[in-house]
């Protein structure tokens, strides 16, 4: 799975999202972070949100352990 299918999973008021609300980016990041937390858009309200941020963090966490492993 490419990172564009997992970020197309994630708020539509996130920036990473390529299908986010073109409006979020006359927003600041305090302003996305309170539209976030009461939002009820679709990969919200079916939990896809939190598993994108998931996978993308894990993948983060991957590609360290692999770097620390290469370097030794």
């Amino acid at each position: 799975m490419k990172m564009k299918d997992i970020a197309s999973n994630l708020c539509y008021y996130d920036k990473r999202n390529p299908d986010n609300n073109l409006d979020i980016m006359d927003l600041d990041d305090n302003e996305i972070e309170v539209a976030k937390k009461d939002c009820y858009c679709d990969n919200c309200f079916y939990g896809r949100t939190k598993l994108a941020e998931y996978i993308i963090n894990l993948k983060g966490q991957l590609n360290s352990t692999i770097a620390i492993s290469v370097s030794d």
